[in-house]
């Protein structure tokens, strides 16, 4: 009977031993792995100009989309965690400028890489560490907006890094993260543990390992499936360590992405691309649905529609997502989209300020502007940023004479109107004076269509 007594206690605590010696093993291997291989591998005097990665690292963005209207950059501290060689840090910096930068990593060689790229880009206010996620508390801070991407499903406790996280982000913050997906990834996670299985990822991963795979996957016949996940990338060893050897590598579903917030009393936001996880993108036509279907779809939650996505095309590698603190009291919402404001208020209207998104304020959107007024063309939004639309956006005035005064300063709907009634005082059919009414109706369809791709942002005056 004492023996039948002692032996649980005894299992569970081997099990306690067993789970921490993974912990460290796992840690220490991607260490290594990062050392050996540091990630990204963008030279350290290469910048970025991509409006829409930067669109999407700007945290403007994500509180726009939280509903807390137009939030600046200017004194946040961002948190960069698993910031690896520095250029998302560098991009997170330049999207958010005057934003004070720190940086995490396990690899000391990485964080070394870093500090050389922002002291190379002439930026003083940072700081980098090597440390892990668990050891975030000891650096005394609290942060206005968190990134951690392509870090989280590393983690041997995924959750226990959110609650981390959690922990230090200020009452008003915002965590960017990601995971990967466990149906978009399935043939790279079973080319995983064919390594494992091989003994390839047995310790140190290496040349010699990363030799193995390549002599062992080009020797397969063409039309062999392990072939063919091979085929999708390339066969340099950095690829191959970070798929093929990939320590801690796991894939999620969108349930269990919930679940990770449930549990750390986090809120979803939305997802990073949201504009690639519509439902009714998927269908020739919603009219044409299933009457089953067309409930289930209307009825669906958050978490039900995206898992549907993810069932249905499974073709984004990550679930990338923001999330904030759920104590809505908290924070003070600013704004509704301008779809939920009534039509037959117009003084409401008067009430918001117009600005444009922070990204789009570059020489070469003002001149692609200036040229498409000039010429009385329509401006093509999506050469520019195509992130917020599936499809090809083309503006014509008066959309793009708001944009053009909003790249000049923020401004209220009377100078919106004011300026439009400048450049068109009389209807070129009837000749007869455009009413101040009738211009207050074509600028408002033109800054609903702005605002519903986040081009154009309100706040409160």
């Amino acid at each position: 009977m004492e023996h039948q007594l002692l032996y649980p206690a005894y299992r569970e605590q081997n099990l306690q031993q067993q789970n921490l010696r993974y912990f460290m093993d796992s840690l220490t291997n991607i260490r290594q792995l990062f050392d050996n291989n540091p990630y990204p591998i963008n030279p350290i005097e290469m910048s970025c100009e991509d409006i829409n990665f930067l669109f999407l690292h700007s945290l403007t963005t994500a509180h726009y989309l939280r509903g807390d209207g137009y939030v600046e950059s200017k004194g946040k501290v961002i948190l960069d965690v698993g910031c690896g060689t520095g250029y998302g840090s560098l991009v997170l910096a330049i999207a958010n400028p005057d934003a004070k930068i720190v940086g995490i990593d396990l690899s000391p060689k990485s964080i070394e890489i870093a500090i050389k790229r922002f002291e190379f880009q002439g930026l003083t206010n940072f700081e980098f560490h090597s440390m892990s996620v668990e050891e975030l508390p000891s650096l005394g801070m609290q942060f206005d907006y968190i990134n951690c991407d392509e870090t989280l499903y590393l983690l041997p406790d995924p959750v226990a890094g959110l609650q981390v996280m959690a922990a230090i982000l200020a009452p008003q913050g915002i965590v960017r993260t990601n995971l990967h997906s466990l149906y978009n990834r399935a043939d790279v996670f079973r080319s995983q543990t064919l390594s494992r299985f091989l003994g390839l990822m047995d310790g140190e991963v290496g040349d010699w390992e990363c030799e193995i795979i390549r002599d062992l996957m080009n020797s397969l016949k063409e039309g062999v499936v392990m072939q063919q996940t091979w085929q999708k990338f390339n066969n340099d060893n950095g690829n191959i360590c970070m798929n093929f050897l990939l320590y801690g590598d796991k894939g999620y579903t969108i349930p269990q992405m919930f679940e990770m917030l449930e549990a750390t009393k986090l809120e979803f936001i939305c997802m990073v691309n949201w504009r690639q996880w519509m439902l009714d993108d998927l269908f020739k036509s919603i009219k044409s649905l299933p009457e089953y279907i067309d409930l289930v779809i209307n009825e669906a939650s958050d978490m039900q529609s995206l898992h549907l996505y993810e069932l249905l095309h499974p073709v984004h590698r990550l679930l990338d997502f923001w999330c904030g603190h759920s104590d809505r009291e908290s924070r003070n919402y600013q704004t509704l989209p301008l779809s939920e404001i009534s039509y037959s208020q117009p003084e409401i209207w008067q009430t918001y300020t117009f600005y444009l998104h922070p990204q789009l304020h570059s020489e070469k959107f003002k001149q692609a502007l200036e040229a498409a007024i000039a010429s009385n063309q329509p401006f093509p939004l999506t050469q520019f940023l195509s992130c917020t639309s599936s499809q090809p956006i083309n503006f014509v005035a008066p959309a793009t004479l708001c944009l053009w005064l909003l790249w000049q300063h923020p401004s209220s709907m009377e100078q919106l109107i004011q300026h439009w009634l400048t450049i068109k005082p009389v209807d070129p059919l009837t000749l007869r004076a455009i009413a101040k009414s009738e211009a207050f109706s074509q600028i408002q369809q033109a800054l609903l269509q702005l605002e519903s791709l986040l081009v154009v942002l309100i706040q409160r005056a």
